[in-house]
């Protein structure tokens, strides 16, 4: 049976199956996609396949996900990953990051936070699982409460801002180390 709430950082390492059981590979991290008003979009997953290629795996051919595992419908592209304009790698470049809650609580960092399955199939984040930063405390490293909130309940300008397009985004990513940089 399939999850219709998952928490994204619980399935970093989960394995990818095809449907017969075979291990495809494994989760590195979510891709989601801004928009501008709603909460992101999940649209796949970023997975290894064997001799570490890192490939792109559509939400759409994930047939269900289970705890520790994500099964697929078997149809896996073998082109290497590269990001897109509004994409966002979930685990990079979402975790960590400071926000400022609404409320008045002042700012918190994003733990971890769940993505939903809506009545048409789309995965959208759902909730954030946050931290408040801890006031000045005796203990040098105290660790503020935490809490759940919803998209809409936090502020940030890092919330907003998008992915710039860098010659490491046109030129494939992770593949640009052994690129001479004169010749870019």
């Amino acid at each position: 049976m399939s999850a219709t709430r998952v928490f994204v950082a619980r399935l970093v390492g989960c394995g990818v199956f095809d449907p017969q059981g075979d291990r495809v590979g494994k989760v590195i991290d979510v891709l989601m996609a801004y928009r501008t008003t709603l909460p992101p979009r999940a649209t796949g997953f970023i997975i290894e396949i064997s001799g570490r290629r890192r490939v792109f795996l559509p939400i759409a051919r994930v047939t269900a996900i289970a705890p520790g595992q994500l099964i697929t419908n078997g149809l896996i592209d073998l082109r290497r990953f590269t990001m897109r304009g509004q994409e966002v790698r979930a685990i990079a470049q979402m975790l960590g990051r400071k926000v400022t809650l609404l409320d008045g609580a002042g700012l918190a960092s994003i733990e971890d936070f769940a993505i939903e399955q809506g009545k048409r199939g789309d995965w959208v984040l759902s909730e954030l699982f946050v931290r408040k930063q801890k006031k000045n405390s005796a203990i040098p490293f105290a660790k503020g409460p935490t809490m759940f909130v919803q998209w809409q309940e936090v502020a940030s300008c890092e919330k907003l801002s998008l992915p710039t397009t860098s010659h490491v985004h046109i030129l494939g990513g992770d593949d640009c180390d052994d690129i001479n940089p004169s010749l870019v």
